[in-house]
């Protein structure tokens, strides 16, 4: 019968152990960051004429109000109303 060695002693058990050790740090550290960095505040009263759309839409999925020049989905066999102009 042969001297049975340690777990430890085996390179393969390294590298095998080496994948989960990884994740659990790099997850740490990701919490560290976000924890410690807090998203900015953006400034919703200044928004470019590029960046409008966008800025509707966010608020209609915050708010559930409509936004301008949507198109009403038709009940089970109506037809599609276009938008109405302002």
């Amino acid at each position: 019968m042969r001297d049975a060695k340690p777990w430890w002693t085996f390179g393969y058990v390294w590298f095998v152990l080496a994948g989960p050790i990884i994740v659990v740090v790099a997850s740490l550290h990701t919490f560290w960051l976000a924890a410690s960095t807090p998203d900015p505040v953006l400034d919703t009263s200044v928004v470019s004429q590029s960046q409008a759309p966008a800025q509707q839409a966010r608020n209609h999925a915050q708010t559930g109000a409509p936004v301008a020049g949507q198109m009403d989905l038709p009940a089970q066999g109506q037809a599609a109303r276009a938008p109405s102009a302002p």
